[in-house]
């Protein structure tokens, strides 16, 4: 259960908490000074910032320092955590669904089973993050920073992904439902121990603009790549060919939508 005095101290605004992390941290650096004669070393960002479970819906948490906080199974639906510092947190089974986290530093985070339904990641820093069997259904990922990242098993159906950043990124399974990848950077680096897994959709939308060497590893025949990526590139813009109404470009232009994603056709 979170720590009732760090939720206190959250409550009274981010100006205040940033100014208690500030001097806590001098603290500790002093303490770990002190003890390095003993050889003791020091964890990077411990976890001394307990806020697991805290229901923090509706909280404006814009540029709060959260870095090593402990927000297992917290409840941040519709947050501002913009710009929020956020590197090594622990959000195991957090919910951020519809959150702010524009320019928010996910560095090396912890967000195994996450579900980040409708959130804005626009430019969030996500590199080296463990983003394990999380949700971003819907999620504004543009720009995003996702390299080096695990992506196993990550779901990203029906999310927005243009200019989003993947090189060295880890896929096992990684569900890429009905998602326009064409403007994706890195593709071609990822690092995929079992296939990501698209459907006719994503290769519609992404309308043939995909690396060969993405499409095998996801398991499409080599030579019937060539005719797929020709027939995407005819018919991939044109909504009647499919018969269905395509998602919305942003998140933000839909109300609050958070059922579960239809299943996607794999290949």
């Amino acid at each position: 259960m979170a720590n009732s005095q760090h939720l206190a101290l959250l409550r009274e605004g981010v100006e205040t908490w940033n100014q208690w992390r500030k001097e806590w941290a001098e603290e500790e650096r002093e303490n770990s000074l002190q003890a390095a004669g003993n050889g003791y070393i020091k964890k990077r960002y411990p976890h001394h910032v307990d806020l697991s479970d805290a229901d923090l819906e509706d909280c404006d948490l814009s540029l709060a320092d959260l870095s090593g906080a402990n927000l297992r199974g917290a409840r941040l639906v519709h947050a501002n955590l913009l710009g929020a510092d956020l590197r090594q947190a622990d959000l195991y089974r957090a919910i951020l669904n519809i959150a702010k986290l524009e320019y928010a530093d996910l560095r090396e985070s912890y967000l195994v089973e996450a579900s980040v339904a409708d959130a804005n990641l626009w430019r969030a820093d996500l590199r080296n993050a463990n983003l394990s069997w999380a949700s971003f259904f819907h999620a504004f990922l543009v720009e995003a920073d996702l390299r080096e990242a695990d992506l196993t098993q990550t779901n990203f159906t029906w999310g927005v992904l243009s200019g989003a950043k993947v090189q060295g990124a880890y896929s096992n399974h990684t569900i890429l439902g009905d998602v326009d990848l064409s403007s994706v950077n890195g593709l071609e680096e990822l690092h995929c121990s079992r296939p990501p897994l698209i459907d006719l959709y994503t290769l519609a939308r992404s309308s043939g603009r995909l690396p060969e060497s993405f499409l095998r590893e996801a398991g499409i025949e080599s030579e019937i790549i060539p005719s797929l990526l020709a027939l995407f590139h005819s018919y991939g813009n044109d909504d009647s060919v499919w018969d269905r109404d395509l998602s919305p470009s942003s998140p933000w232009e839909t109300k609050h939508r958070l059922q579960e994603p239809p299943q996607a056709t794999v290949w």
